[in-house]
């Protein structure tokens, strides 16, 4: 390197202003994300949740009627049980497998209670889905409990 080169570089700065402005740009871009994605969503109680089954729909409980409705072609493998605050739901698989699901008719929420699966039941462990974002999926009995949006349509199903 030549001298001039040398000194050049000892009195460049650290940074640029063209390099302060894209760091500002992207900082401002995560901060945005970070509100949109974090901060600001708000999740509504969902009005109800619907299970399907091998993409059947098996049946839907709306809080609104407080009404558990069952397609024709799950009414021998699926049984219920009310209280006032809860209804649980049977639903059998075949002779060995069954699930059971909870419905809490006064905080809105659904879980999986217990399910046959398989040894890790993760449905089991899943947490409870109260509002109109999240999914319980029982993959060995190809379940899926998710919410009835306030709009009364289902959320869009991503992937």
């Amino acid at each position: 390197m030549k001298a001039e080169d040398v000194e050049r570089l000892k009195l460049k700065k650290p940074f640029s202003v063209s390099d302060i402005i894209v760091y500002a740009i992207l900082t401002l871009f995560i901060f945005s994300l970070f509100l949109a994605f974090v901060i600001l969503p708000k999740n509504t109680k969902s009005d109800g949740f619907k299970v399907t089954i091998n993409d059947n729909q098996a049946f839907v409980f709306e809080y609104e009627t407080g009404k558990l409705t069952v397609d024709g072609n799950f009414y021998d493998r699926v049984f219920y049980n009310e209280t006032t605050s809860t209804i649980t739901v049977y639903h059998t698989a075949d002779k060995t497998s069954f699930n059971v699901i909870a419905f809490d008719r006064q905080n809105k929420k659904v879980w999986m209670e217990e399910s046959t699966c398989s040894h890790t039941k993760d449905c089991v462990y899943s947490p409870a889905i109260e509002s109109d974002a999240g999914m319980i999926y029982c993959a060995p009995h190809q379940l899926k409990i998710s919410p009835i949006s306030p709009s009364g349509a289902l959320p869009p199903v991503i992937g």
